[in-house]
């Protein structure tokens, strides 16, 4: 994991958010900024994962698809 200069200063803003909360300066707004960030660092390549995810199945559809019409011209000539 590579540890950037957005991750680090992202890092510190949800250490304070939390520490806030902790003293109970903070509402649950702070709660709801902080919830997707958990979420993030829990996966952070989630997205990229479910994208991939989607052009894997479109590519097994579209090879299913050329296969099967593959298979109808050869078998076509072969007498029942």
């Amino acid at each position: 994991m590579r540890i950037t200069a957005l991750s680090v200063v992202t890092c510190r803003v949800v250490l304070s958010e939390v520490l806030e909360l902790a003293r109970g300066t903070r509402t649950a707004r702070g709660v709801l900024t902080l919830k997707p960030f958990l979420a993030w660092a829990s996966d952070p390549k989630l997205e990229e994962r479910k994208r991939m995810g989607k052009l894997v199945l479109l590519y097994m559809l579209i090879t299913a698809v050329l296969l099967g019409l593959a298979k109808r011209r050869l078998w076509a000539t072969v007498p029942h």
